[in-house]
């Protein structure tokens, strides 16, 4: 059995390469002017939509006061907590919902 030397390598094919980059490359992205528009029409929406979110849940609890029926107060904690401005349909258009105080507190 004959042994071979291992070829001969040359030291600067192994020799690892280092590239620093000193500058950050620079990028721009353009919006159009209709996407922008779309984009504050988004972001007004939701703005809107959780506000009247809020003031329904806090309109809901105040009425959780008044005389209405238990269903009543139940559909109108649900409707503001699940489905937000969708509880002033149920505000404005029931005529018992949350319209008089109890008599204990006049």
């Amino acid at each position: 059995m004959s042994t071979n030397p291992p070829p001969a390598v040359d030291a600067n094919e192994h020799a690892e390469e280092t590239v620093v980059v000193t500058e950050k490359p620079e990028v721009t992205i353009r919006v159009s002017r209709s996407s922008k528009a779309k984009l504050w029409a988004i972001v007004a929406a939701i703005v809107i939509w959780f506000g009247l979110g809020i003031a329904a849940l806090i309109t809901s609890f105040v009425c959780l006061g008044r005389s209405v029926t238990a269903g009543q107060h139940v559909g109108g904690v649900f409707l503001s907590l699940c489905l937000g401005p969708f509880y002033w349909i149920l505000f404005f258009s029931s005529k018992s919902y949350c319209k008089k105080l109890p008599s204990r507190m006049v």
